[in-house]
């Protein structure tokens, strides 16, 4: 049984803090906690490490005993009945990989909370209190088209039209950018999403290029909340174009 409809998700990307595993379990707990929901599965281990899912008890009792120099990959779910594949099976996942670079993912059902900007907000800010500055985006995406695949920069679910190669590359663009040059610790923005996570270097940016944006501190001169609304996005995009990893390939 795997899901279908949108998918809610938040991913936050190279925070400048050491987050332990055990400090990511916390958040995510409070995640699954402000959706009123629980998390069945879990796993941890290293990068590159196709371990087997275990139980939440056993999961927590795992990180408190394991090297916090091991754990590299750590992923909660809330999987549904009968489920085939782990990938598919979910409709509440969170997951943080340190592995290359640094990436944590919140994501969950459109059917399992209504909208997603209440939820993430309630995390953000004790989020960044173990993060420091943090690069972010929230973002809506059906679950065919892999939106947590998204979030590293990964296409997944289109096809082979001259469309679908032309958006597989344009995700694609974050994902080189993170192998690569790293614009966005200059200042540069993936995107622009209907909920945006800007350092103090991407604060300046959107500053500097657009005025009447109402930019919420999250962390004092670190973090701060941009949103936009979905009818304004092009406007936006366009303005900014020429600071997105999206256009501006690398």
């Amino acid at each position: 049984m795997a899901r279908t409809g949108n998918c809610w998700c938040l991913a936050l990307y190279d925070w400048e803090e050491i987050v332990a595993a055990h400090d990511w379990l916390r958040i995510t707990q409070q995640f699954f906690s402000f959706l009123n929901t629980e998390p069945n599965l879990a796993k941890a281990g290293e990068a590159g490490s196709d371990t087997e899912p275990v139980d939440v008890i056993s999961f927590a009792e795992h990180l408190k005993h394991e090297s916090p120099n091991r754990t590299k990959v750590c992923q909660m779910y809330r999987v549904l009945p009968e489920y085939k594949h782990l990938v598919f099976g979910w409709d509440v996942f969170a997951g943080m990989n340190i592995s290359q670079g640094k990436t944590m993912i919140f994501c969950f059902g459109e059917d399992v909370a209504p909208g997603s900007v209440g939820t993430f907000k309630n995390l953000l800010r004790p989020m960044c209190e173990i993060t420091g500055q943090v690069y972010g985006i929230g973002y809506s995406r059906s679950f065919e088209l892999g939106p947590d695949l998204y979030a590293y920069g990964m296409a997944s679910g289109l096809g082979y039209s001259e469309r679908d190669m032309r958006e597989a590359d344009r995700i694609g663009a974050w994902l080189r950018n993170r192998m690569g040059p790293k614009r966005h610790q200059e200042g540069w923005l993936r995107d622009v999403y209907s909920l945006n996570i800007l350092t103090s270097r991407q604060y300046r940016t959107v500053a500097e290029t657009l005025s009447g944006q109402k930019l919420t501190e999250i962390a004092r001169d670190r973090v701060y909340l941009w949103e936009v609304a979905e009818t304004h996005l092009p406007a936006v995009r366009s303005a900014l174009a020429s600071k997105l990893i999206t256009e501006v390939q690398p």
